[in-house]
């Protein structure tokens, strides 16, 4: 696992325990991360990209009033893999508005688009396209 551990990015390495970080390449090796300021200081938010049907559910709480409020959280719940726990209900109350930060950012990965604030967790180099 050492080797799948160099391609982690040096930042999430750095943010993120070793065997959490195991886990998560060993589960999901193509997830990505934020990070957010947090009183503690920096802590990353690892998140998978939403399934169709995620992302339409989200569409369609985003067109109704009533649930619109519930679709960040939503998200979150769908998508986030790191923290879990304590460590994600003292986020979640430390920084109350993470959860719509990763929900933009896992709705425009959604469509296809690459924001800056959403890096890969694993950042192994691209293959050349004649090899592809």
């Amino acid at each position: 696992m050492t080797s799948l551990l160099e391609e982690v990015a040096e930042e999430a390495r750095d943010l993120i325990a070793e065997a959490d970080l195991e886990r998560l390449l060993a589960e999901h090796p193509n997830a990505y991360y934020t990070t957010a300021e947090a009183s503690e200081g920096p802590v990353a938010v690892v998140f998978k990209r939403l399934t169709a049907e995620q992302f339409k559910r989200a569409q369609g709480m985003a067109e109704d009033k009533a649930r619109k409020s519930k679709m960040a959280q939503t998200i979150w719940r769908d998508a986030v893999l790191y923290p879990k726990g304590e460590a994600e209900k003292a986020l979640l109350e430390d920084c109350p508005a993470i959860d719509d930060q990763v929900a933009v950012l896992a709705l425009e990965i959604a469509r296809g688009k690459a924001p800056e604030e959403a890096k890969k967790l694993r950042t192994s180099p691209r293959k050349p396209l004649a090899t592809r």
